[in-house]
């Protein structure tokens, strides 16, 4: 059986999360309070700054915790409501053919 593409995730997909995650560390890396002319800014870790890198971490892990449990949540609330999964003899059978009488592919 072949894996479709709601069975894993993308390189796109993956690529912005990674790309996320390292735009967010390395804000709490690089960038210095005397690069703003107020001086309001933190320092950041690489000018001996490491309180608002330490936030950052803690921002990614929560984000990340809050996406997964809402995602929990919703999968669950769906899964009360409505079947999430079609049955084996459909699935068999082919979705496309079952659900939309088209054939997606030539035999």
């Amino acid at each position: 059986m072949t894996t479709g593409p709601g069975d894993r995730w993308s390189r796109g997909e993956l690529a912005m999360l990674a790309g996320g995650i390292n735009n967010r560390l390395l804000f709490g890396v690089t960038g210095s309070a005397a690069a703003r002319p107020s001086g309001e800014a933190p320092d950041r870790l690489l000018h001996g700054g490491s309180a608002f890198f330490g936030k950052e971490v803690a921002a990614v892990a929560a984000e990340s915790a809050y996406a997964f449990a809402m995602t929990c949540l919703l999968f669950f609330a769906i899964g009360r409501t409505m079947p999430l999964h079609v049955s084996k003899d459909i699935q068999q059978g082919g979705l496309d053919e079952e659900l939309h009488g088209e054939q997606a592919y030539d035999p």
